[in-house]
């Protein structure tokens, strides 16, 4: 990232983002960052990276190490409004606490942005807004 930021920096960025990149999907990133991660992917004793892979690609694996077995299908995928890309679709309902994550990893955009402030530069991070969020939702 740091080389990335100093590139565009270099190239006479004015505002420069950070939180921009994905490793599945943006929106479910923001599920996590507030907590609106459904409740079958909660208790399994998974890190945050993987609840969130969980989510993406579903998670199948026998019991081990006196690990429970896990058998849990990915979210469901549609279309990003009516573009070609396709996002997995949040899950809120009304026993959804929204909260900001404080397990270590999941509050990316924060992370991000210290990150990039330890290192001197200035960068806006990238959200997901929460009409958007909230109207792609079921």
């Amino acid at each position: 990232r740091r080389a990335n930021w100093e590139d565009q920096r270099a190239q006479g960025v004015d505002v420069l983002p950070s939180n921009d990149f994905s490793l599945y999907d943006h929106v479910m990133d923001h599920s996590l960052l507030f907590g609106a991660v459904p409740a079958r992917y909660t208790g399994l004793g998974l890190t945050p990276l993987e609840t969130y892979f969980a989510m993406g690609r579903g998670l199948q694996r026998p019991a081990a190490d006196g690990k429970p077995a896990v058998d849990v299908g990915s979210m469901e995928m549609v279309k990003w409004f009516d573009s070609n890309y396709h996002i997995f679709r949040p899950e809120i309902g009304p026993e959804t606490q929204f909260t900001v994550s404080s397990e270590p990893g999941a509050c990316k955009p924060v992370d991000e942005f210290l990150e990039a402030k330890a290192l001197g530069i200035a960068t806006r991070p990238v959200l997901l807004g929460p009409v958007t969020f909230l109207r792609q939702a079921k």
